[in-house]
Parts: structure tokens; C-alpha cells; sequence
């Protein structure tokens, strides 16, 4: 009786071995592909496969409805050759930002590079930027690609000055924007 009790201890032991080695080869396998994808991962070689699933997510995406309380005043070739000059002189950006102030906006969000005069007009530009508070201009900041591009001095002095700088993807893409730029 002793014998065949500790036969079947033996083969309970056994088969308790056995299913321990089995649960754990599947939790090596698990932690083995972990690692392998973070390496991977950390190598760089997921990264095209991660961009593909993004673009793919935005893609399918529902198009969102559009907010009237936004209107986008674009510079198009008809404007160009209406005005006949690039860059545009600094009376038509005057005369536009005017105007738009006219319309009593929320926000004028100015994304056109002005660290420099255009004649003629710069004392009229100057003044409405000086006038409109709701009037924001923008800065390119330096980065390893860039020596940076200033902000009109008189919005700078207002503190109404933002940047444009985009993050650009090794495949050219745009596919984040930045809320905050730390400068050293």
C-alpha cells in the first residue's frame, strides 16, 4: 500500500512538473516577444509599421463638421496677381488686417513671416499692429534645422507672438504639432 501511495505521489509530482513547465514555456515565449518587439521597437525598425497604423486610424476617421466661427483668409495666386507683388508690401497686410478687424473677430491669427519691411506701408503695419489686440503674429524658433525667423518687433513687445514650427517625419510627413517649445 505504502509502494503504490508513493507511486501515485510520484506520478502527481510528475504531472504537476510537466504542467508548470508547460505554463511556464508559455509565459517565456510571452516575455521572449515582448522583449524582441521592444527591442525592435527601440532599434527603430517598428517605427514605419507605427507611422502606417497611424495614418491609417486618421484616415478612417469621421470627417468633423465645420465650425463656422473659423474662417481661414488665405493668400492665393488670384490675390498675388491682384496685389502684383511677393511678398505682399506691408499697406496690403495693413488694409487686410483692418478689415478683418472690422468684423470684430475672437482672435486674428497672423501666419506670414514679417521680421522684415515690405514698402510701402510699414508705418500703416506697424500701427495695426499696434491697434488690434486680438492680433497674433508668429515666430519660426531656432531648432538644428533653422537659424529661426523673428516676430514683427511691436507684437513681440505686446507678448502676441506664437511659432510655426512643425516636426517633420524622416517620410516628410506633418504628423504632430507641438503646444510648447522649451528654448535652452
Amino acid at each position: 500500500m505504502s509502494k503504490q501511495l508513493g507511486t501515485s505521489f510520484q506520478r502527481l509530482w510528475l504531472k504537476l512538473k510537466q504542467a508548470l513547465f508547460r505554463k511556464n514555456r508559455v509565459v517565456i515565449f510571452g516575455l521572449s516577444v515582448a522583449l524582441g518587439l521592444l527591442l525592435l521597437r527601440s532599434a527603430g525598425i517598428m517605427q514605419p509599421l507605427e507611422w502606417a497604423a497611424l495614418d491609417s486610424f486618421f484616415r478612417f476617421l469621421p470627417s468633423e463638421a465645420r465650425d463656422d466661427r473659423i474662417v481661414i483668409v488665405a493668400i492665393d495666386e488670384p490675390s498675388l496677381e491682384q496685389v502684383g507683388q511677393w511678398p505682399l508690401p506691408d499697406a496690403a497686410i495693413a488694409s487686410l488686417l483692418q478689415k478683418l478687424h472690422t468684423y470684430q473677430p475672437s482672435a486674428i491669427g497672423l501666419d506670414l513671416y514679417r521680421d522684415l519691411s515690405v514698402p510701402p506701408g510699414n508705418s500703416e503695419l506697424i500701427a495695426a499692429y499696434a491697434s488690434i489686440p486680438n492680433l497674433i503674429g508668429i515666430q519660426q524658433l531656432k531648432d538644428r534645422s533653422s537659424s529661426g525667423v523673428l516676430p514683427p518687433p511691436t507684437l513681440s513687445q505686446h507678448n502676441r507672438v506664437g511659432f510655426n514650427n512643425v516636426v517633420v517625419d524622416p517620410d516628410g510627413k506633418v504628423r504632430r504639432g507641438l503646444l510648447y517649445w522649451a528654448t535652452p
